[in-house]
């Protein structure tokens, strides 16, 4: 036997009304009373000042964006001159 295909209810709420109740949670107002006052579902503005607040887990990185960029281009463009590089080229010029 099989399950039939639920498919989702469409959303009862729009964008603004969702960035309307989060800068209420941000000015001192509790979540349930904002969800209500707004009318969107309690568990989606719990998910979304959860992810607001979420710390970036792991560590940070190395190189700065400028810096990837760099690592990025220059292989590719001697790669194009005819001199591309193999894996342990690669590596010494990671480092």
């Amino acid at each position: 036997m099989f399950q039939p295909f639920k498919t989702k209810l469409p959303r009862q709420y729009d964008e603004k009304a969702l960035k309307d109740t989060l800068s209420a949670i941000e000015n001192r107002m509790g979540l349930r009373e904002t969800a209500r006052l707004f009318k969107v579902p309690c568990m989606t503005v719990a998910r979304y000042v959860k992810d607001a607040k979420a710390k970036k887990i792991g560590r940070g990185t190395k190189l700065n964006a400028a810096e990837e960029r760099l690592l990025v281009d220059l292989p590719k463009k001697s790669g194009n001159v005819g001199f591309p590089f193999d894996k342990t080229q690669l590596r010494v010029f990671g480092k």
